[in-house]
């Protein structure tokens, strides 16, 4: 308000000394015309009413001068007010720019301050403090903002570990379902595992105890004389004779155990320690042959490779009457194979054919000059004796 009447007086006064001004440029333009004018004037010749006027003009001149310098001072004190209205005009201008620049600078504060939601800058609040307190305040959010975008990344991250970590329960709860079912099947299956190993168990059991019997009936009697037959047969004067002695039954296995029998009665030692080479050669082949005829043949054929080895004349007379009674009364079709021909022309001359519908085949292998294999076979069928039928 100071300025302002300061600014108004300044006014009123320039616009007086204005006026003054004005007026003295009249009179000096007046004063210079008259000046310019006198000489002519004193040239010419002037009348009284000219002079009158003249001098009245000249004391009104000369009063407009006195009034002049009495206004000299006033006009020097109205250029010194009129300077310092203009630097008050431009302080002012300046001092409303920054007003302004101040109204802008809080209007965006206010704004940054709505935006950040805190309270508003007050009047009392320069803006250097509200713009520190902002700034604190923005960095704190910025911090805050950095912690939650953070936080954000990670839980989505986490997220996804436990999407990924729920896709992976889903198929281990299916898992855990089908083992289950699977495990249900397989308790099943394992409940009927046991009951078919009970079975299986008894079965095998009771198989095992009518193995036993059957083995010791077979072994102990039909077997063992069977063996003791042919054995006497084949090597009369042997005194003792093998013979299979009690088996003993384990849960995996029966144990069988040879023996010898004294003819005189009486157990001794094994075949081995008490039979000499050639009788434990026929204590095997009579073995074979006991096997075949105790029991029931599907296929009745005997095959016999080399079967007199260590056997002595008597012993190799004695085996073809075995065979002889074997092919001829026990029906049995015998393949035999020997190294010697003269036991190969002794073998066909015992088993020739004896009856109707008996045959004899002879197949001699051997090579020619150039060491190319050659076998000549023979066909011998039954025919009646002319000789004998006269």
């Amino acid at each position: 308000m100071h300025i302002d009447r300061k600014i108004a007086d300044l006014a009123s006064v320039g616009a007086e000394i204005q006026t003054l001004s004005d007026e003295r440029a009249q009179l000096t333009t007046q004063l210079l015309a008259a000046q310019q004018r006198a000489p002519a004037a004193e040239a010419s010749l002037l009348t009284e009413a000219e002079h009158d006027e003249l001098t009245a003009r000249h004391l009104a001149v000369a009063g407009l001068q006195d009034r002049l310098e009495a206004l000299a001072d006033s006009m020097d004190r109205g250029q010194e007010l009129q300077t310092g209205a203009e630097n008050a005009a431009r302080e002012l201008a300046e001092t409303e720019a920054e007003d302004r620049e101040q109204q802008a600078v809080a209007d965006e504060l206010t704004k940054f301050a709505t935006e950040l939601r805190t309270i508003t800058p007050g009047p009392r609040e320069s803006p250097d403090e509200v713009w520190t307190r902002l700034h604190n305040l923005a960095s704190s959010q910025l911090q805050e903002l950095g912690q939650h975008s953070r936080s954000s990344s990670e839980a989505r991250a986490l997220l996804g570990r436990l999407r990924a970590a729920i896709a992976r329960s889903e198929g281990f709860k299916e898992a855990v379902a089908e083992a289950a079912r699977s495990k249900q099947l397989w308790d099943q299956r394992i409940r009927e595992a046991d009951r078919r190993r009970e079975v299986a168990r008894s079965v095998h059991a009771a198989a095992s105890r009518s193995r036993t019997a059957i083995v010791q009936r077979v072994f102990t009697q039909s077997l063992n004389d069977v063996w003791r037959d042919v054995f006497s047969r084949l090597a009369p004067a042997e005194p003792f004779v093998p013979s299979f002695g009690p088996p003993t039954a384990t849960r995996t296995a029966l144990e069988l155990h040879l023996e010898t029998i004294h003819r005189a009665g009486g157990t001794a030692g094994t075949p081995s320690m008490m039979l000499s080479t050639g009788n434990l050669n026929t204590a095997a082949l009579s073995l074979f042959i006991a096997l075949h005829l105790a029991v029931e043949p599907k296929f009745p054929c005997l095959v016999l490779d080399d079967p007199v080895q260590s056997m002595d004349e008597v012993h190799i007379a004695q085996f073809a009457a075995l065979l002889r009674i074997l092919a001829k009364h026990h029906e049995r079709q015998l393949v035999l194979a020997v190294h010697e021909r003269e036991l190969f022309e002794y073998l066909a001359l015992e088993l020739s054919p004896a009856f109707e519908g008996d045959e004899l085949i002879t197949v001699e292998l051997g090579s020619d000059s150039d060491g190319e294999p050659v076998h000549h076979s023979t066909r011998l069928a039954w025919a009646e004796d002319e000789a004998l039928a006269i």
